[in-house]
């Protein structure tokens, strides 16, 4: 009986194990909050990323415009809470891609991904490692 006990215990501890493991695996961490165009610039845009999870950091693989070419511009700013950010079509700090990771901070849930082009941005595409899985967001601008 007790080794009954025993087994039907570890087997329930084992599903609920594999549930949330499926659980967290299904959903996306990285949220699109605001997006910022500049109707003077198409070549720039601003877009606000929130990281939903409290459990794990967002590695950024890559970050394409248009049609699957590297942006030639990138900045990164972490947004604390109720603070306004002043948004320019300018990159104040042109980082690369390694940079962009290393900034963002597993302790930090927003920021400000601000991206230039040499043409008009027309799509953004952000491919991310979440939880050991490869997830890539879209966004089409107008």
């Amino acid at each position: 009986m007790k080794k009954w006990l025993m087994l039907s215990g570890i087997f329930f501890l084992m599903v609920g194990v594999v549930i949330g493991f499926i659980y967290i695996r299904k959903g996306e961490s990285l949220q699109i909050g605001t997006i910022t165009t500049f109707p003077h610039n198409k070549k720039t845009v601003a877009i606000e990323l929130d990281n939903e999870s409290s459990i794990s950091s967002v590695y950024l693989i890559a970050i394409q415009v248009n049609n699957q070419a590297h942006p030639s511009g990138l900045e990164l700013e972490q947004i604390k809470a109720n603070e306004v950010i002043n948004l320019s079509d300018q990159i104040d700090q042109q980082l690369t891609l390694q940079e962009v990771h290393k900034k963002i901070e597993p302790s930090s849930k927003r920021y400000m991904l601000k991206i230039t082009h040499s043409k008009p941005i027309e799509r953004v595409a952000l491919t991310y490692k979440y939880v050991g899985k490869t997830q890539t967001q879209v966004i089409i601008l107008d």
